[in-house]
């Protein structure tokens, strides 16, 4: 029997027991149809099409009454996927109002996904979990909706700056998929790279590969075109880090190439961004300059502002780099703020200590180590270890200059970071 029309009939059973204001106890058969049973098919889940056709009998269930509820359940899920193409297109408040419409007595889960989903890009993250973590417990284990919302719970808790719930749930969605048949086509890569993504930001990085060559080496058969081109970013970044000059080269314009004749002009600015980055790791400063100059160019088509963060840390450096010491704290300031208007506290902490390492350079200690200061608190407050680690580093390397009191102290808490570090079990995070 297909499974989604035993998901149907399942919604539907269920639906019309509710109205009859009757517990599923009351419709047991001794030695035919069990409470666990009907359970199983209120839940969609397999069974003897027996069993159905006897608790269709036991409710009373005349053809009538299945076709209004079909009817009913075919308009629902309508209209569920047409609120879902408007937050695709970012009409989210009409979505929400919508939803406040919908008939709830069908894929009430769904509609909580949903309400997440609009939440999450409304910037209200908190509200994103509340609503993803409601849809979960209204699901069975195994339902196939599952990793598609784990995946969305772990985008809130990321814009929520929980980073280790972001991977652990993300990490339940990977495992979800890898225990069922379905091959979850469209899906997989989007959980696996956003993993990436997630690892990556607090410095994960061998963990971040492992994930991110998977996706590199089945890059042809990813159908989504922006999971491609992060895919593409992600690897660009790992082969500059690793002196991989022409690899990376090469990656960047296949990139460039592909978001151009996808049409995909808010990917334009990173990848002029990765570019400058590229010159500028090989010394090349006068060459990165004008491409980060076109990243700024099109940084109006960038949809998340998030993106631009690293474009304006970048920019600092290069510029600081080039003697423009004003022009680079004019970058760095900007980007800051950014940071903070979008929430986003890994990247702050890097502009943060980026901005630091400049100041340091041109004496302004007492400047530096404010900065530096803020990156370790926020670091601590995030749960990143290793931000932690770069900020204290920073602060002990002041405080040697100045020789003053805090030195040891700081030396000391540098000495508890790294024993923490060594000390993990496989534990992504330290608290």
């Amino acid at each position: 029997m297909d499974w989604t029309y035993v998901k149907a009939i399942g919604d539907i059973l269920r639906v019309y027991r509710i109205s009859t204001g009757n517990p599923q106890s009351r419709y047991v058969i001794l030695d035919q149809l069990s409470k666990p049973t009907i359970s199983r098919i209120e839940n969609g889940q397999r069974v003897k099409e027996g069993n159905i056709k006897s608790y269709m009998d036991a409710l009373g269930v005349t053809r009538k009454d299945l076709q209004a509820l079909e009817e009913c359940r075919e308009k629902a899920y309508l209209e569920l996927n047409t609120i879902d193409t408007l937050i695709a297109t970012g009409e989210l408040e009409k979505a929400l109002t919508r939803l406040a419409m919908c008939d709830d007595r069908f894929f009430s889960a769904h509609l909580s996904y949903l309400k997440g989903k609009c939440y999450t890009r409304l910037k209200q993250p908190r509200k994103g979990i509340d609503a993803h973590k409601k849809a979960l417990d209204l699901l069975p284990a195994s339902d196939p909706l599952t990793p598609a919302i784990c995946n969305e719970l772990g985008l809130a808790y990321y814009y929520d700056n929980h980073f280790a719930e972001a991977i652990r749930i993300t990490e339940q969605a990977i495992e979800f998929i890898a225990s069922v048949e379905e091959p979850f086509t469209m899906l997989r890569p989007i959980i696996h790279i956003n993993l990436t993504v997630y690892l990556d930001r607090v410095k994960k990085e061998k963990e971040a590969y492992l994930y991110l060559k998977q996706l590199w080496d089945q890059r042809d058969t990813i159908l989504i075109t922006d999971v491609n081109l992060n895919v593409h970013d992600m690897m660009m970044k790992h082969f500059i880090a690793n002196q991989e000059f022409q690899e990376a080269k090469k990656v960047i314009y296949d990139a460039l190439y592909l978001a151009r004749i996808n049409q995909k002009t808010d990917w334009f600015a990173v990848f002029w961004s990765r570019l400058g980055e590229w010159y500028f790791a090989q010394g090349q400063q006068q060459l990165a300059i004008p491409c980060l100059n076109n990243a700024l160019e099109f940084k109006s088509h960038v949809r998340d502002r998030r993106r631009l963060l690293p474009i304006y840390q970048k920019i600092g450096e290069v510029r600081c780099a080039c003697g423009l010491v004003h022009e680079a704290t004019e970058a760095y300031r900007t980007g800051i703020q950014i940071a903070e208007e979008e929430r986003d506290t890994i990247r702050k902490i890097e502009l943060l200590v980026s901005y630091g390492k400049m100041l340091k350079t041109h004496e302004q200690l007492d400047h530096a180590k404010a900065l530096y200061q803020e990156a370790m608190e926020l670091a601590r407050t995030s749960g990143s270890v290793e931000h932690e680690r770069e900020a204290v580093y920073q602060m002990t390397e002041i405080a040697h200059l100045q020789n003053n009191d805090d030195f040891q102290a700081l030396s000391q808490v540098m000495f508890q970071l790294e024993m923490k570090k060594r000390h993990a079990k496989g534990d992504l995070f330290d608290a």
